[in-house]
């Protein structure tokens, strides 16, 4: 017997709609292309369609609930658009499912993007939104990779009396996004819960209209920078979290061109060349300088 290729047809069924959809038609028909023999055709023959579609049900919450940790803004403003998470639902897809378990959360926030632009409540706050969480996303799978292969990590650069010559680079883990107001607002606003709870809320809260949401409309647009951290491990587990700073939203052209060559002074050269006047001069030194405090940037030389 091909325990596996019995087990791929359970993942199938579980997690493929199409496939379920047609087990439940048609029995074990629906299983015809996995090259199974009678006797292992058999076992699934023992399957009810309801307690197939149960279990599915309930290994697909306990994962959305997991990816809801990450992906809280996103989850929560995509209910409050569509009055249900029908959405959500339909994107936690059988390709999604068979990608590797460390890569299932990023796959999942990657395709989400193309799948809302499709759709009527598409907007720019939405679609922002879920940039800047996928970017955290993303700088925790490095991380994670990085820890598992052994590799050096940055460490905070110490600040002396030369701090505004020297070279800076970005760290490693790091992601700067904009968002169109604060990120705690946004959570106030569309957060009544955290972690796996807030899933729960947003399922059992499903309505047939979309929720007013008039804090959006107050736009403050600010830059969320973001630094992927290891606060938790252990030699089955690990847990990342982030460290973030807000910036004003024009702090994001001076970021860019941080390139591992430029110091702090010849930046503020040339806002000063521009027309920069006094105190925003100090303003940014004093934006770098706390960037290089946190660790999301790194003297390079």
């Amino acid at each position: 017997m091909s325990l596996a290729q019995q087990e791929q047809a359970l993942f199938a069924l579980l997690f493929d709609s199409e496939r379920q959809q047609q087990f439940c038609q048609h029995g074990i028909a629906a299983l015809a292309d996995f090259g199974l023999s009678r006797t292992e055709l058999a076992d699934f023959r023992h399957i009810r369609a309801s307690a197939l579609q149960y279990d599915s049900q309930l290994r697909i919450d306990f994962i959305l609930a997991q990816f809801c940790r990450a992906l809280p803004l996103s989850f929560s403003l995509i209910k409050a658009l569509t009055g249900s998470v029908d959405f959500i639902r339909q994107q936690l897809s059988y390709e999604v499912m068979q990608q590797e378990t460390s890569k299932r959360l990023l796959h999942f926030a990657k395709q989400l993007k193309p799948a809302i632009t499709r759709q009527a409540f598409a907007n720019r706050t939405l679609l922002a939104i879920l940039a800047a969480e996928t970017a955290m996303i993303s700088t925790s799978y490095q991380l994670k990779m990085a820890y598992s292969q052994g590799k050096p990590f940055d460490t905070k650069s110490v600040l002396d009396a030369h701090w505004q010559t020297r070279p800076l680079r970005i760290a490693d883990y790091v992601s700067v996004s904009v968002l169109p107001l604060s990120y705690p607002i946004l959570k106030q606003g569309l957060c009544p819960y955290l972690g796996s709870e807030l899933w729960h809320y947003l399922q059992q809260s499903n309505s047939d209209h979309a929720e007013p949401l008039t804090f959006l409309h107050q736009e403050d647009p600010r830059l969320l920078v973001s630094l992927a951290y290891i606060s938790h491990h252990s030699p089955c587990d690990m847990t990342i979290d982030h460290t973030t700073i807000e910036l004003s939203e024009g702090f994001a052209p001076l970021l860019d061109a941080v390139d591992g060559e430029l110091c702090v002074n010849q930046l503020l050269a040339y806002l000063q060349k521009a027309g920069a006047p006094h105190p925003l001069l100090q303003s940014v030194a004093m934006g770098f300088r706390h960037l290089l405090q946190q660790g999301m940037l790194i003297f390079n030389d």
